[in-house]
């Protein structure tokens, strides 16, 4: 399907809110006071975010949490500035990637009778029992109401989540982008939830709202890297399969 300049541009103008979005969230590590306090481990940790400017910090003189629209109003400027630059660029470049994006699905496509093939690898098999096997033993322990989660095991949330759910969309063969993200969508509520649960079992309980920000701050910095990555392994990937022209 041969996408139009106008949605490339809205395309464009996307990713560059997206990059700021993951920029901002980055920017936590760095404002807040030795790297944050997202499992509430000390009581008295600074924590902020914001770029350029900060519009968030925990903290204020009523023990609450303080937001700067003003310096909302200039990284959103911000944002727009960027996403309207990388959409003027896909603009005029519409038609080499309407040109890509067609040749990649094309190269995408399966011969006959084996188009709803769902096939997975011995590696991938294995991969996701191990990973079902610790999610279960993590569930069972955080049901258990007498006993308390280790906060190590929200932070290993924090930490690993984007690539457990990188890896449980590519695990499957034969399989094209969109059924990948109908896989990646429910799998993202469901360890989104999980996160919730087990951050209200910890000794020092959080709020959902706390969670919250640990997976928005932990995982939308890390999503971007995945993605980006993601696609320049594709599109490399696709470029070295598909015969060279001759000159």
């Amino acid at each position: 399907m041969t996408a139009s300049a106008r949605t490339w541009f809205v395309r464009g103008f996307c990713v560059g809110l997206l990059i700021l979005g993951a920029v901002n969230a980055a920017s936590y590590f760095f404002h807040s006071a030795d790297g944050g306090n997202l499992l509430k481990l000390s009581m008295n940790r600074r924590e902020a975010l914001g770029f350029p400017q900060v519009l968030w910090e925990q903290g204020n003189t009523y023990g609450g949490y303080y937001a700067d629209y003003g310096a909302m109003f200039w990284n959103g400027l911000t944002g727009a500035a960027i996403g309207t630059a990388l959409g003027l660029a896909a603009m005029r470049f519409s038609h080499r990637l309407n040109d890509l994006v067609r040749e990649f699905e094309g190269s995408e496509e399966e011969p006959a009778g084996r188009e709803n093939s769902f096939q997975y690898s011995l590696r991938g098999i294995l991969a996701a029992t191990a990973v079902a096997a610790v999610l279960a033993g993590v569930a069972r322990y955080a049901t258990l109401a007498e006993l308390s989660v280790p906060p190590e095991i929200l932070g290993g949330l924090y930490a690993l989540g984007p690539w457990f759910l990188v890896a449980l969309a590519m695990a499957p063969r034969r399989l094209d982008w969109r059924q990948r993200v109908v896989i990646v969508a429910p799998a993202t509520i469901a360890l989104m939830g999980s996160s919730i649960i087990i951050g209200g079992r910890l000794a020092n309980p959080l709020a959902f709202d706390e969670v919250l920000l640990g997976i928005f701050v932990c995982w939308t910095p890390q999503a971007a890297l995945g993605a980006i990555g993601l696609t320049t392994w594709i599109v490399v990937r696709h470029q070295r399969s598909s015969p060279r022209v001759a000159r």
